[in-house]
């Protein structure tokens, strides 16, 4: 009986760090094939000016497969982070804070099954991106609720998304031109990716 114990809690131990690791992994994979997406595609497939990043996943475009399967492999590779986040949770926030990054990373896998034009495309790319902020302040406010100075960091990550966001809507308002929609899209997804890093690193550190 003894000696199970200690096997059993290793084994926990070891399928834990795993699933933290897929928090640095899922961003790495569907930010790879994003960027790599931008850089293959043509000049009438794509432009930072023009398009949206989800054009490189119309079935039309040279980059279809890249992109779509980089964004489902990263949502399949990146759900399991959601399980140490839930079980290291110290306040109430930090929990809600795992619900909002596994629907994040469900909706950031369904952009790549709904690929434009096919709906629910705009519903679930939503899901990921107002998700992502939500997340990141959640996680922030448990962590100072409880005397955790990186808690700033975690919320200052979801600044990022609102600064990116904010901007653009304001370049909009004045110029009355919707052009450059896929620079506040890669800046929120190189926040939600960043962070997922940052925090799995955090936490490894922590099961040392």
């Amino acid at each position: 009986m003894h000696q199970t114990e200690p096997a059993a809690h290793r084994s926990t131990h070891t399928v834990e760090r795993l699933a933290v690791w897929s928090g640095v992994a899922a961003p790495v994979v569907a930010l790879g094939c994003v960027l790599l997406s931008t850089l293959i595609a043509s000049s009438g497939e794509f432009t930072w000016t023009a398009k949206a990043l989800s054009d490189l996943g119309r079935r039309e475009a040279s980059t279809f497969w890249l992109f779509n399967g980089g964004l489902v492999a990263g949502g399949v590779v990146g759900l399991p982070f959601a399980w140490p986040l839930w079980r290291r949770a110290e306040h109430v926030l930090e929990r809600l804070s795992a619900v909002t990054f596994l629907l994040s990373v469900v909706g950031l896998g369904l952009v790549g099954v709904f690929y434009l034009p096919r709906d629910p495309h705009g519903l679930v790319a939503l899901c990921f991106f107002v998700g992502g902020p939500i997340t990141h302040a959640l996680y922030g406010g448990g962590l100072l609720a409880r005397g955790e100075a990186f808690g700033r960091i975690s919320i200052g990550f979801g600044l990022v998304h609102v600064l990116a966001w904010g901007s653009w809507l304001g370049y909009v308002a004045a110029t009355g031109s919707s052009d450059f929609f896929a620079v506040p899209e890669m800046v929120a997804a190189l926040a939600f990716g960043g962070w997922a890093i940052t925090v799995a690193r955090r936490l490894l550190d922590a099961g040392r």
